[in-house]
């Protein structure tokens, strides 16, 4: 009595589970199953229960609970089938060698594992359903591989083959493209047609006005015809040691490039360009301060033009070599009486139209490392991005579409260079 209690109690626990919908495979077809279950469940926990007893004293109850495996077997419930195969395998009561082979093949039928174990042993053949849902997520997920796969390498190649873009925005967009499944292709597809804008307006403005001024003010010959020195040493034949003769050495180079007779530069040289900042990283002050890489003072009363050099310049060549044509530029501009009052930012523009572009937009900004540390030298006036775009409106106006030199730029500048081409070519 209290065993049989204890089953409806255990009925009443599992009747919610074994009315839930359980899909199933069978060899006839794929279907819904209602209680299957539960019956298996409670069917089970009566058979184990019987099943170490007197056979014939609870004979009933154990054909009831093999009832209710049957009744859920049969409705293609797999543990159910399994259950019931090894009873029929071991059960003396209903043993039945067949019927054992038969229940455990719809079993594995449903890719029951033990079932499949069981039949293996038994050296039984039988047969399992395709799970059709393992390879619908096979084919899913391979197309969705094949999808992002095939709309990279799309945007890859338009990416490639854009004229729009820089090379180092190439390499970004491209990077994306691989990284960023389906969100890194669309923008590298949107983005390789989209020219940006390398500076704002009325920098643009100023740039454009600028250089028609320059052209008028000293001609087209000048600006077309220029030597565009690169930092290599058979383009500047000067050997560097760090001396004072060897800055006027320089200076007799580049004074001659840019049509300024020598005989009228007096050259002077002072310390203490670097203000410390803390720890060992010192700045190069410039604008509005009294340390300066160089200085342009007018025309003495002897009639000669007078520039000092800070001496720490003689230890880079680059940077001196910057510092120079931009105290001559000042020459061109006050000194040959073309401007008034002082333009730093237009005097940072005329070596570009005498060749010395490079020198100027690559000093900027320089890190360098001495016996105390590092430090940042700053020059100029013009920052990077306006360097780029007015480099490469001298090209343009040149009709050096190719810029061969552009590669001694430094790669900031150089991308900066890159855009604004680009910008022009498309806009102008």
């Amino acid at each position: 009595m209290k065993r049989n209690i204890l089953h409806i109690i255990i009925f009443l626990l599992i009747s919610p589970v074994g009315f839930a919908q359980v899909e199933i495979t069978t060899q006839e077809g794929t279907y819904k199953m209602g209680k299957a279950s539960s019956d298996f469940i409670l069917g089970k926990i009566m058979y184990e229960s019987y099943k170490y007893t007197e056979p014939e004293k609870y004979r009933k109850d154990r054909i009831k609970a093999i009832e209710m495996i049957t009744e859920s077997a049969e409705s293609g419930y797999a543990p159910a089938q399994y259950y019931l195969g090894t009873i029929y395998l071991n059960d003396t009561l209903i043993h039945d060698y067949n019927k054992a082979i038969g229940f455990l093949k719809k079993s594995a039928y449903q890719r029951n594992n033990d079932a499949i174990k069981l039949l293996d042993s038994l050296g039984e053949d039988y047969e399992v359903a395709i799970n059709y849902q393992f390879w619908i997520k096979i084919f899913v997920i391979s197309l969705l591989v094949l999808i992002y796969f095939l709309l990279s390498l799309i945007a890859h190649r338009k990416i490639g083959k854009s004229k729009l873009i820089t090379q180092n925005h190439k390499k970004r967009l491209k990077k994306l493209t691989w990284l960023m499944p389906y969100f890194g292709s669309l923008i590298g597809l949107f983005n390789n047609k989209k020219v940006i804008q390398p500076l704002d307006n009325e920098s643009i403005e100023w740039i454009n006005r600028s250089f028609d001024w320059i052209i008028k003010e000293f001609g087209k010959e000048t600006v077309l015809n220029s030597e565009i020195i690169i930092p290599v040493k058979s383009k500047i034949p000067i050997k560097f040691n760090a001396t004072e003769d060897c800055a006027k050495e320089l200076i007799d180079f580049v004074a001659s490039k840019m049509q300024i007779n020598r005989d009228l530069i007096d050259v002077g040289f002072y310390n203490q360009s670097q203000m410390e900042l803390g720890g060992n990283f010192i700045t190069q002050q410039y604008e509005k301060d009294k340390y300066s890489s160089g200085q342009y003072w007018g025309k003495s009363k002897k009639g000669k033009y007078q520039i000092s050099l800070e001496k720490s310049q003689l230890n880079n060549p680059l940077a001196l070599i910057a510092t120079v044509a931009h105290e001559l530029a000042h020459i061109k501009l006050l000194g040959e009486k073309r401007i008034k009052e002082n333009d730093e930012y237009l005097t940072d523009l005329i070596p570009i139209i005498f060749g010395f572009g490079i020198f100027n937009a690559n000093s900027i900004f320089q890190y360098q490392q001495n016996s105390y540390g590092w430090r940042a030298n700053s020059q100029g006036y013009l920052n990077e991005r306006m360097y780029g775009f007015a480099l490469a409106k001298f090209a343009l106006y040149r009709c050096d579409y190719e810029s061969d030199w552009s590669k001694y730029l430094t790669p900031t500048v150089k991308e900066e260079f890159e855009k604004s081409m680009l910008y022009i070519k498309e806009n102008e």
